[in-house]
């Protein structure tokens, strides 16, 4: 992952969701040339799964476990991709930005077809222990709203704070931060929608920023530059606000016990 991230979190991943107002043609043919397509630039994205109500490509497991994972899935009306750990943002971006260019044409999508655009950026921690007690500790502690666990004999027992607002002079782009909390051993899905890794000893708390354009473009060409515009959004958010006072602060609960 990048190296910036290494030291905050254990898991990295970024996620790309494009909604579509109409269904998609889910005919064999239709999927199995546009998941060609993509393993064509990612070979190593060589297995395909069915679901209940999806199509994937994944990746196979590296066996040095150094490698990017990367998925892309087609569903009734959306369009979804991942990638866990990447060596670095640009190639955590590459397969949501060929995906972007070539689905369009062999799915049959326009304009009028777009709902939303928007990329997750996943920080996973691992922690032991009671996941909602850290939480207050390093986000709620001395609040208004965290008063209620400063009460003699209180313990967190629910603490997933979500928060969505609009940074822009119109409401087509929205912005959420959520802190996910997991008290059991294992894997997880999330708004990942794959497990990124299974535990035996601990779980990860788990922080999402959604950046979520509306009706991201009139014209499908411009997907990829719409992408762009919302990941560079994402980043400076991360940089300035996620990084300093939501990750330091969980990992430092974490590290200190």
């Amino acid at each position: 992952m990048p190296l910036s991230f290494s030291s905050l979190c254990s898991d990295f991943y970024i996620n790309q969701r494009l909604n579509l107002k109409m269904d998609l043609p889910l005919r064999r043919d239709t999927i199995l040339s546009l998941f060609e397509r993509v393993r064509k630039v990612h070979p190593q994205m060589d297995r395909l799964r069915r679901y209940a109500n999806e199509f994937a490509l994944e990746t196979s497991a590296a066996d040095d476990g150094q490698a990017a994972l990367q998925w892309a899935a087609v569903r009734k009306t959306s369009l979804r991709s991942g990638v866990a750990n990447p060596a670095g943002i640009e190639e955590g971006l590459a397969l949501h930005r060929l995906l972007l260019e070539v689905a369009p044409f062999y799915l049959d999508i326009n304009g009028l077809d777009l709902e939303h655009l928007e990329l997750l950026f996943g920080f996973d921690l691992h922690a032991q222990g009671n996941h909602d007690a850290i939480v207050y500790k390093a986000l709620l502690a001395g609040s208004p709203i965290g008063a209620l666990a400063d009460r003699p004999g209180a313990v967190p027992v629910e603490c997933q704070p979500m928060l969505g607002v609009c940074l822009s002079d119109t409401p087509e782009q929205q912005t959420f931060l959520e802190v996910k909390t997991r008290s059991t051993a294992g894997g997880h899905y999330g708004a990942a929608g794959r497990a990124v890794r299974t535990s035996e000893e601990e779980s990860p708390i788990s922080v999402y920023l959604i950046v979520r354009r509306l009706a991201p473009a009139k014209d499908v060409t411009r997907l990829p530059q719409v992408m762009a515009e919302i990941a560079g959004e994402a980043l400076e958010i991360i940089e300035s606000v996620i990084a300093p006072n939501v990750l330091a602060p969980l990992r430092s609960c974490i590290v200190t016990g």
